[in-house]
């Protein structure tokens, strides 16, 4: 693809006046197009890219200047889908108050015995010229709206539709057309709406509460592609059913694109639907914006956001102010200002290939702050106090409907409230242009605590506690969870591998042992590594064909740095020696063997296991062709020795195992020649042990009775 490259200097930081005045970020959605509302097909160019970073998705999405969608549908609000596919609660009244000259109140959903009077005032009435096909056609002066509050409710509709399709709310209005009656077999066959005023943008679609079956409604939209930047644009295709068969007989639902979109109906299959059509006119003021001019904007955030590395794909967009509970429990996403909401609609929209998430989250940071010495705590200023922050942590976090999210702890966890920024200065999840931005994120602090000395102690005892607290636009990809969740820590990775080795699923393998490969700070423990192992080297593991030698070295490199390989897992290493070759594994078993951390303190059982397994190793590996193990100037088992300092073991360990039977197989096995140096440091350890029990007493006695 070809990635759009901005100057550092020519962006404004995110949520900055600046931003605001050069680009209009607005609101987008694309309602319930995926579930619930419809299906989504949905054509993209997926070659293969270089991958991304935060920082590219900074500059992708503070560049977007035409951040709308091409076509949106869902139940009358705002068309935001949850968790559950829901919308925030329908801006229009359930109760419409039809009224259609010459008859009367017509109930919704409409009877038969009502669509047969409509029918019958205009015998002429079906359309069948066209694109409408057997479609009873009511004009604007033979009905009514009689409830008071529909215009208001239209106008709040309106404001949502603007921000779905880009644009400003103050620069679009809607003028009623027709009134549409679909019955059985009625349909629209694909058309645009080319032929309009200069004033028209787009065509607005409300239903009325409505009971029937099929009718589906797609909209197309085919690019112009003029040039190189437009190249990776396809045709697009979204579908709505619009609550058909379910939820359609008790609310509202609307449908909204742009004049040079192809609409579409699949004929209605039972059933009656009521339609309103709108013409959605622009301001002729301002430039009149089409589907052509919207989706090239787009183009680079959505391959910034789908070019994230797995572990990476994650963001966190900084909000203006910080929002109060109350009004978010209440509104969700319809909390936020326009430019917030904007941010949140354009990531939703640009993840649109893959399943990103969005949550408002509150974070809250506390820092602790101190007088120097030579100040007193009232003549102290806030810039003469020395600050320790705190990790920044989350305290809350809502769906979009305001929903407050239940599980999120992983999230905690994995949540990194420092910013990402573009000079190179921070690696933390928060979309910021600089390090220096961090005091303008979270704003000002309140003073939450202060601790005084008491009558003994000094003045520069005193402390306070300043509790800073924001909102952000927390985004991530779910078909990436997998990979995030292993991002807090070994306990999470563990967990990962469990689920994988439980389920043998070597497609999940791969994903895990890339995850480490990209993130060095990933470790498990020794069951894991074992477990993981077992999946490579046992017979399944041969499907893998030339992946099998990479995963066992991912998985290797991977141990963490306090665990100490036992029994079970060196065997299973002398056993992938064997199936893919010393000279394959050699930089990986080195780097496990050489671990100083690991290493230090060893106990005596662990140093056992550990030189049987040298032993093993030097014996195959002149099975394997080789001389030595590793490098001509490497020696393991001499290496092993001297990090086994006898006048510190005794400090280290409390007890000594019963070491004679398996010293005394290893000594059996290799010969004393081999192992004299190995049976010379566990006596002086032993000897150092100038307090003991009687059992180690008699330990030792067996020991020298058997070198004996």
């Amino acid at each position: 693809h070809h990635q759009q490259h901005h100057q550092p200097q020519q962006l404004p930081p995110l949520g900055s006046a600046a931003a605001e005045e050069e680009f209009e970020i607005c609101n987008r959605g694309r309602g319930d197009a995926t579930k619930g509302g419809g299906t989504e097909g949905d054509t993209r160019n997926n070659k293969t890219a270089e991958p991304t970073d935060r920082f590219d998705v900074f500059n992708a999405l503070t560049s977007v200047k035409y951040p709308g969608s091409f076509c949106a549908g869902g139940k009358a609000a705002d068309g935001s889908p949850t968790r559950n596919n829901a919308t925030i609660p329908a801006a229009l009244p359930t109760t419409v108050g039809l009224r259609v000259e010459d008859i009367g109140n017509i109930p919704l959903p409409i009877t038969d015995l009502h669509a047969k009077q409509i029918q019958a005032r205009d015998a002429s009435a079906g359309m069948k010229d066209g694109p409408y096909h057997d479609a009873i056609r009511v004009e604007p002066g033979d009905f009514q709206i009689q409830n008071p509050a529909w215009d208001g409710a239209l106008t709040e509709l309106l404001g949502g539709v603007a921000g779905k399709l880009g644009v400003k709310a103050d620069r679009i209005s809607a003028k009623l057309d027709v009134m549409l009656l679909f019955g059985k077999g009625s349909r629209i066959d694909r058309h645009c709406n080319t032929d309009e005023p200069d004033d028209v943008m787009g065509t607005l679609i409300v239903q009325l509460p409505s009971s029937f079956t099929g009718g589906k409604m797609h909209v197309r939209h085919d690019p112009v592609v003029d040039d190189d930047d437009d190249a990776g644009i396809e045709t697009e295709t979204f579908s709505f059913d619009l609550g058909a068969n379910s939820d359609a007989a008790y609310s509202c639902h609307f449908l909204c694109h742009y004049a040079d979109c192809a609409c579409e109906m699949e004929p209605v299959e039972s059933g009656h639907r009521v339609v309103l059509m709108y013409s959605i006119c622009h301001d002729r003021t301002h430039t009149k914006p089409t589907a052509s001019m919207i989706r090239p904007s787009m183009v680079s955030l959505e391959r910034s956001m789908a070019q994230l590395p797995p572990h990476r794909k994650m963001i966190v967009v900084p909000l203006k102010r910080r929002y109060k509970v109350a009004s978010i429990e209440r509104k969700g996403i319809g909390a936020l200002d326009e430019r917030g909401r904007s941010y949140a609609e354009a990531i939703r929209v640009a993840g649109k290939g893959s399943d990103w998430k969005l949550l408002i989250v509150e974070g809250t940071r506390d820092d602790t702050e101190s007088p120097p010495d030579f100040y007193s705590y009232s003549d102290c200023s806030d810039s003469h106090f020395t600050t320790r922050s705190s990790r920044p942590r989350l305290a809350s976090a809502y769906y979009e409907d305001g929903t407050r999210v239940g599980a999120w702890h992983w999230i905690s966890d994995v949540i990194d409230l420092s910013v990402c920024c573009r000079d190179g200065s921070g690696d933390g999840m928060i979309l910021a242009p600089s390090s220096s931005e961090t005091s303008n994120i979270w704003g000002k602090g309140d003073i939450t605590s202060i601790s005084r000395p008491t009558y003994y102690e000094h003045v520069e005892n005193i402390e306070r506690t300043k509790t800073y607290k924001t909102t952000f636009i927390l985004a991530y990809d779910t078909g990436a969870e997998f990979e995030l969740k292993c991002l807090s820590g070994r306990r999470a990775v563990n967990a990962a591998a469990k689920q994988v080795s439980s389920a043998q699923d070597y497609d999940l393998l791969q994903r895990l042992v890339s995850m480490f490969e990209s993130t060095p700070a990933c470790k498990m423990s020794t069951d894991a590594c074992l477990s993981l192992l077992q999946m490579v080297v046992g017979p399944k593991g041969a499907d893998l064909g030339g992946k099998r030698v990479l995963l066992a070295k991912g998985i290797l490199c991977r141990l963490s740095d306090d665990c100490e390989p036992n029994q079970a897992l060196f065997d299973l290493i002398l056993v992938a020696i064997e199936t893919f070759g010393w000279s394959e594994l050699s930089h990986s078993v080195s780097r496990l063997l050489e671990k100083k951390k690991r290493k230090k303190p060893l106990s005596l059982d662990n140093f056992l296991v550990r030189v049987d397994f040298i032993l093993k190793l030097r014996a195959r590996c002149k099975v394997f062709g080789g001389d030595a193990v590793g490098p001509s100037d490497r020696n393991f088992l001499n290496d092993c020795c001297n990090d086994m300092n006898p006048t510190e073991y005794y400090t280290a360990l409390g007890s000594i195992p019963s070491i004679t039977p398996p010293l005394e197989a290893v000594i059996g096995e290799y010969g004393w020649d081999a192992t004299k140096r190995v049976v010379e440091i566990c006596v002086q350890i032993i000897r150092n042990r100038w307090m003991g029990t009687i059992n180690e007493l008699l330990q030792r006695t067996d020991l020298l009775l058997m070198l004996h």
